[in-house]
């Protein structure tokens, strides 16, 4: 058996082929763009004031850009 699927969106998707059992509950979250910006923004100001040395400091600047 086959079957394709397209585009989909959503908190939490499920293709299966035969049956599923779900017990205790699924829950999805959305992370918006303005609410990773904002937590990017957050952890490089903990990484300014976390007192790296130079090296350090501008490898986690450099991975967070």
């Amino acid at each position: 058996m086959t079957f394709n699927i397209g585009s989909q969106t959503g908190g939490v998707i499920n293709n299966v082929q035969g049956d599923q059992n779900i017990t205790g509950g699924q829950h999805g979250m959305l992370v918006t763009s303005a609410d990773a910006r904002q937590a990017l923004g957050s952890l490089g100001q903990a990484v300014a004031a976390a007192g790296l040395d130079e090296t350090a400091a501008a490898q986690a600047h450099a991975e967070l850009a």
